[in-house]
């Protein structure tokens, strides 16, 4: 049997089930606001707003994951006020996530949703998309750096500096030959020279000796 008599006070830790979901008006598709839960033996019904739930933003498909419709759960009192609409009726606010700190009971963050191992896996399809996407990017930038103009250009610099250096060890090789060739030149100059003044210095004594001889 029921007990219609309110017993409890702000601050209490309490059990309740759940018995449905509040949506928001006019919105499509339907987005949950909150959960309604009935207190353990008794008529009284509260919500647990969206907010109290959880530590974080919590998504509408969420909510019906952890707080499966029947479930029973322990929720702590937040605030207690006589509905004006409905003599007898109490508006209870109720909080999921402060009876955890409270209890210990499973969190919304402790337990991994449908919804969130979907979005899980998502992220890690579109991380493993974005990495395979980078590496296909510098491989083609490689290769155009490979092939573009400037490539071409500092290639064709590179070609006419090593011409340059090689007509520059040619010409000073040619340069060194005729040097040599010239000092060779001048030694067999002098060399004929000399052998010319020994000659002419020979004759001039065969003169002057002749000379004597008929005297």
């Amino acid at each position: 049997m029921l007990n219609n008599d309110f017993e409890f006070k702000v601050g209490d830790i309490v059990k309740c089930r759940v018995v449905g979901y509040g949506f928001k008006i006019g919105i499509t598709p339907p987005q949950k606001y909150g959960v309604f839960c009935r207190l353990e033996d008794t008529d009284f019904t509260g919500l647990i707003h969206v907010t109290q739930i959880a530590d974080r933003y919590v998504r509408s498909e969420e909510i019906d994951e952890i707080l499966k419709l029947d479930r029973e759960v322990k929720v702590k009192i937040l605030s207690v006020e006589d509905d004006v609409r409905v003599p007898g009726k109490k508006r209870i606010a109720l909080s999921y996530r402060e009876a955890n700190k409270e209890t210990g009971q499973p969190s919304l963050e402790a337990i991994e949703t449908r919804g969130a191992k979907q979005g899980r896996e998502k992220l890690d399809k579109q991380e493993e998309k974005n990495k395979k996407t980078e590496q296909m990017v510098e491989e083609w930038l490689s290769e155009t750096l490979k092939t573009s103009p400037e490539g071409t250009e500092d290639q064709e610099e590179k070609e006419v500096a090593d011409k340059n250096n090689e007509e520059k060890a040619k010409g000073e090789e040619e340069s060194s030959e005729k040097e040599e060739s010239a000092v060779e030149e001048e030694s067999v100059k002098e060399a004929v020279d000399k052998e010319e003044k020994k000659e002419k210095k020979n004759s001039l004594k065969e003169k002057a000796s002749k000379k004597k001889s008929k005297e």
